[in-house]
Parts: C-alpha cells; structure tokens; sequence
C-alpha cells in the first residue's frame, strides 16, 4: 500500500490479481476501467439475446455463462479487490513509474495500490451494482457480493465528501482526476435505486 492510501502498514500486501491493463501501461485503474465495464454491461443488458449465444473463444467459453459476461467479470474480480475495510476504494494499482516500452513479463517493478477517494468510490459503487443485477441468474453469490460492496462504498463517498484523488509526488502514473463528483454520485444513486429500490 502507498502512503497515500491512508494504510498505517505500508509494508503489508494483498492479492490484486485479474483486471484489465490501461491502454498504454501496465497499471490498473479503477476510474478508467469502471467505465468500461460498465459500458460493456450495459451492452449485454441491452443485448441480452445475441450475446447469450455468442461464443468468443476464450477458456470459460464451454460454462453455462455468457462469454462477455465471463469476460467482464476478469475485470469484476479486480476491481472487488480494490475496496478497503471501510468501504472507501483505491485509485489504481500501479508502479510509481510507467514500466516504458517493455514486454508484460518484464514488468516486474512492484506495483502499489495508490489514493482512495471519491472518484473511485462512486465508480466502482454504479459498476458493481449493475453487475449485480446482470449476474444474479449466473452466480447469486456474486451478485450479493457486488451489491454490499456498492452499499459499502456509496456509504464511505457520502461520509467522506472531500476525499478527492491528488495524484502523489512521487507517483507518474496516470491520475485520471478531474472528474465530476455529483455526477458520479447521479450516476451511482441512480443505478442502486433502480436495482435495488434502496
């Protein structure tokens, strides 16, 4: 953990494993990624038909789940590791420095869970509470599993108003900041509502 995360242990570790790289580096950014995901459950939601039946050749292909979903919950599975005890959502997981033109093996530099603030919490709480409604058929615990932490980390936003991501001095990774807070805030209140009628 960075200093930055607010974590009194910085020298502990935890499993950050899954997610999808960012488009030019090596680190994982829950800002950025949440809106992907997001867009990609909203295109199964949409499409449910076509996509239940269409096969993409990826290793879960032979389940009983559909490939998209399958492969955005890849990206699920990280961001759910992304949330501290208390609710409130690290920023990304990054080396301090960009990795450069390098191979993915070479990228071996350690990498940190950085910031935690509002940005990524409001993010992260409409993401998951979407994938909880889209995977409740597939996977109920999941689902349950998606719509506490939604819970958790809306509650964490709403009590920790002016907790905005700066990016540390000594961290050059991407900081994906300038986002607008009450419109993460719509967004996620609207996606709880709509789902959960909460």
């Amino acid at each position: 953990y960075h200093p930055s995360t607010g974590k009194t242990d910085t020298e502990a570790t935890f499993n950050g494993s899954k997610g999808w790289y960012d488009a030019g580096d090596y680190g994982k950014y829950i800002v950025n990624s949440g809106i992907s995901t997001y867009t990609l459950l909203q295109l199964y939601q949409q499409n449910k038909e076509y996509y239940d039946t269409l096969k993409l050749n990826i290793p879960e292909s032979s389940n009983d789940i559909p490939d998209l979903l399958d492969e955005i919950r890849w990206n699920l599975d990280w961001m759910l590791t992304m949330q501290d005890d208390d609710g409130g959502v690290f920023h990304k997981l990054t080396t301090k420095q960009f990795a450069g033109t390098i191979m993915p093996e070479k990228g071996t530099a350690q990498r940190f869970a950085i910031g935690k603030g509002i940005e990524a919490s409001w993010d992260f709480a409409a993401v998951v509470t979407l994938a909880s409604e889209i995977y409740k058929p597939y996977d109920p615990e999941f689902a349950q599993k998606c719509i506490d932490a939604a819970q958790k980390a809306r509650i964490w936003a709403l009590t920790h108003p002016y907790e905005i991501y700066e990016q540390p001095s000594d961290v050059g990774t991407g900081s994906y900041t300038g986002s607008v807070e009450w419109a993460s805030k719509l967004w996620t209140n609207i996606e709880m509502y709509r789902v959960s009628g909460d």
